[in-house]
């Protein structure tokens, strides 16, 4: 029994190097057959022939801009009170000195007239006692209701700043942001109401650039706008003359269309900014530059 299984693991032991060996020289024969073939045929390349054209070249950079309406303001209290009146809806236009808001004025109205009724009165004394001989009143009581007038005079005028501060007119005309408020809420003073953004045919675009770039960029100069309908010009009108110390970039302002109001204020931009003066270069198409690890060349 164990001679029988000896011969056994012989056999294929054997066999299995035979079977290795006949799949080893079958692979050298292919070798050999390919090395007497050769390399395979190469196929010929398309070529185009494209002529290289001297054309003007603007270096550029880019930056990213923000678009700023040219009047824009946030409307806000000036004195407490409770709204009794809103005049505007979210979004809605409006015109130069309409009524925005109204704050209840009641209190002031009837100090107001109390005001005026003192004035009325001080107003009578002073002409009873200038009418009077001057050795019957001195000198000192009429100078005394003579500022006792004008105080109740200067109460007036202060009651109707205060009445006037409390009805809130827009002083342009524009396009007011989402409202908020309603009445017979109370706001204190210095509370934001809305946004007030002026409409306009222009807008403005600011953006920061390096403050190497900074001093290369001209007055009046031009810009160009990146949009989703292509690229738009804008003229430079403004740098602010100081480095930010964090970011050592400095803000630059250009006005541009406002696209027929497609442009809404904060909307980002990119903007790309020309350097120097256009040079004069020798142009090939993009086709024609091959890229490789080593750099990039091209067949002339």
């Amino acid at each position: 029994m164990k001679w029988r299984t000896f011969f056994a693991m012989i056999g294929a032991v054997v066999l299995t190097a035979g079977v290795a060996g006949g799949l080893g020289y079958w692979k050298w024969k292919g070798i050999q057959k390919a090395m007497r073939a050769g390399p395979p045929p190469e196929f010929p390349e398309a070529v185009v022939i494209a002529t290289a054209e001297t054309r003007p070249y603007q270096r550029s950079f880019q930056a990213v801009g923000t678009i700023q309406a040219i009047r824009h303001i946030t409307v806000a209290t000036e004195v407490s009170g409770k709204v009794t009146y809103v005049g505007y809806e979210s979004g809605q236009i409006i015109e130069q000195d309409a009524v925005i808001l109204r704050l209840d004025t009641s209190t002031e109205e009837a100090d107001l007239r109390a005001a005026e009724a003192l004035v009325r009165l001080n107003q009578a004394t002073l002409d009873r006692y200038e009418q009077v001989s001057a050795n019957a009143i001195s000198k000192q009581e009429v100078d005394r209701v003579r500022a006792e007038l004008d105080q109740s005079r200067a109460r007036v005028e202060q009651l109707k700043t205060t009445m006037a501060k409390k009805e809130i007119r827009a002083p342009f005309a524009g396009k007011l942001g989402m409202r908020d408020v309603q009445p017979g809420q109370y706001l204190a003073q210095g509370e934001t109401i809305t946004t007030l953004q002026g409409t306009s045919d222009e807008v403005y675009v600011d953006f920061s650039v390096p403050q190497l770039q900074a001093a290369g960029i001209p007055l009046g100069g031009t810009v160009s706008v990146m949009l989703a309908g292509g690229e738009v010009t804008a003229r430079v009108i403004a740098s602010d003359p100081r480095i930010d110390m964090t970011t050592r970039n400095a803000r630059v302002r250009a006005i541009m269309p406002s696209m027929q109001g497609r442009l809404s204020p904060g909307m980002f931009v990119d903007v790309r900014i020309p350097l120097g003066e256009a040079e004069e270069v020798l142009t090939i198409p993009p086709t024609a530059v091959r890229y490789a690890p080593f750099g990039s060349y091209t067949f002339v």
